[in-house]
């Protein structure tokens, strides 16, 4: 893709893993019920975001989840399952499905709330050719990835997987373009950043959720632990 192509020629593709097993690091914290609930509500929060950016082709969830058919279809968003339960399997085979279509790929993790509309547009605008990268603040990981249709990427989620990408798109000679967006590239994983959330300004479902369940949460300090 570059400047002047239609920028329709891209599918936002949100991974969600099983909901009884989301978010494990967050256990010492929240129930096994009150993760899966959270995880909604950040869900949530993504899709609505970015059902709002102009000009992207569709938005898709990837996930063998049949929990989430529901919340899909309210938001009119398509489910992806096949091979789902392997995050980079998985999203290889939505990336070549979508491909068949003439479509590239945004992927967008489910755990980042506070992220906002616009900040999904300047990914697109700024979007020109091969793949763009924004790298997650804290641990190197992957906060968003967009990848032409018709480009030998494979993908490589997991630890360390900024650099990972950013090596496999220079291997195969593909245009690079790396960026950073602040509300982007917080993403929710560890209780210190249930800390963080509860005690920003971000209005957001995930938020209000941490906010019913702990009433006194302005005032504790969740410890970041592995």
């Amino acid at each position: 893709m570059n400047a002047t192509t239609n920028k329709m020629d891209m599918w936002a593709v949100v991974p969600v893993k099983c909901l009884s097993n989301s978010k494990t690091r967050l256990a010492s914290v929240l129930g096994r019920a009150q993760r899966v609930e959270f995880t909604l509500a950040m869900l949530h929060d993504v899709l609505e975001q970015l059902s709002r950016v102009k000009n992207l082709a569709g938005i898709c969830i990837l996930s063998d989840d049949m929990h989430l058919v529901k919340l899909a279809g309210s938001l009119g968003v398509r489910i992806w399952s096949d091979n789902a339960s392997d995050l980079n399997h998985g999203l290889q085979a939505v990336s070549k499905g979508l491909e068949k279509e003439g479509y590239g790929v945004m992927i967008i993790p489910c755990d980042v709330p506070v992220a906002r509309t616009q900040d999904y547009q300047r990914l697109l605008d700024g979007h020109r050719e091969g793949v763009t990268l924004v790298e997650a603040s804290a641990d190197g990981g992957t906060n968003a990835l967009l990848c032409d249709a018709g480009q030998e990427m494979l993908f490589n989620y997991g630890a360390g997987s900024f650099v990972a990408h950013k090596r496999e798109a220079e291997q195969h000679g593909i245009p690079l373009t790396i960026t950073r967006i602040p509300r982007l590239q917080r993403d929710i994983d560890r209780p210190g950043d249930l800390d963080w959330l509860v005690n920003s300004n971000h209005d957001c479902r995930a938020r209000d959720y941490l906010l019913q369940l702990f009433p006194e949460a302005r005032q504790l300090e969740w410890k970041q632990t592995a």
